[in-house]
């Protein structure tokens, strides 16, 4: 039986439908009159414009401030939620009980995902892998067979796994990376975190042109199912030679990176999940960015 999603809306049917919303609950929720009651923060959202949501279990899947009721309350009103996995996955780690705690964590990720009917599960593949080439083959290799492994042992049929595109330089998760992963292992699709990609490609993304070049890359390896159903991270960041230093505050003022990603998914005919990361402003930049895909018409 299809995943019924929210609001009578099945899986195949929320491919059309453009998401935007927030990692995790923004700081201006905790303001009056909501001061930070969670009951309330789907309708608050709902209220701002934004259909989306990524609960953040970042340090596990205990106390992730809300509870499965709220979660399936959520979805049934037609907010779209996504989990964002914990921080200490490394499955490509040169140390094999690393990587078998890895596999542990994100086994209890897919189950946690399935028992809040949650459909995408994002996560870091893992941090550094030596300095060689060979040092970071071979935790590539390890990176998909460890996921492989998890997914043999699970119920996928509502549940895809997204890694996500490395901030730094030293982490695995270049472009080419998660593609590859993306064609090894089953029910696995990119989580484009632009701003990511704009760091450890030291700026990469300043047009239009730089956008659809990534989403042209996608669905010449992969196929346009996969840009299709590609996760967006989407906000602005401070960089340096190593790649990501930290995320930046919304401003208004300079939403050029903002405006470039909205014209090319509009260019490319996308309907994209988009998820904003931007520090402690994250429901103002999900705004933003839902207004100016809407504003836009496709050319």
């Amino acid at each position: 039986m299809e995943q019924i999603l929210g609001e009578g809306i099945t899986m195949a049917q929320s491919n059309n439908i453009a998401k935007f919303g927030t990692a995790g609950v923004p700081i201006n929720f905790s303001k009056p009159p909501f001061r930070g009651k969670r009951e309330q923060f789907f309708g608050w959202l709902k209220d701002n414009g934004l259909n989306a949501f990524e609960l953040q279990c970042t340090y596990g899947y205990k106390n992730v401030g809300f509870t499965a009721e709220q979660i399936a309350d959520a979805k049934r009103d037609g907010i779209f939620v996504s989990i964002h996995g914990p921080y200490f996955i490394n499955l490509g780690s040169q140390n094999a009980d690393v990587q078998a705690n890895s596999k542990r964590i994100l086994d209890e990720g897919i189950k946690f995902a399935n028992e809040l009917g949650v459909s995408r599960f994002i996560f870091h593949p893992g941090g550094g892998y030596g300095k060689t080439i060979d040092d970071r083959n071979n935790g590539l290799m390890a990176v998909i067979n460890n996921m492989k492994a998890v997914v043999m042992q699970n119920d996928m049929s509502n549940v895809s796994l997204y890694p996500e595109i490395g901030g730094k330089v030293a982490n695995l998760g270049s472009l080419d990376e998660i593609i590859t992963i993306c064609k090894s292992v089953p029910n696995t699709y990119p989580c484009i975190d632009v701003a990511h990609l704009h760091a450890r490609e030291n700026g990469s993304l300043n047009s239009v042109e730089d956008f659809i070049r990534v989403f042209d890359k996608i669905e010449k390896e992969l196929g346009r199912e996969f840009l299709d159903k590609t996760h967006f991270h989407c906000y602005t960041i401070e960089y340096n030679e190593k790649g990501e230093v930290k995320h930046r505050v919304f401003n208004e003022k300079d939403c050029e990176f903002l405006d470039n990603f909205v014209m090319a998914c509009k260019r490319k005919n996308m309907t994209p999940w988009v998820i904003s990361e931007a520090l402690n402003s994250q429901d103002e930049s999900a705004k933003y960015i839902c207004k100016k895909y809407n504003e836009q018409e496709r050319i």
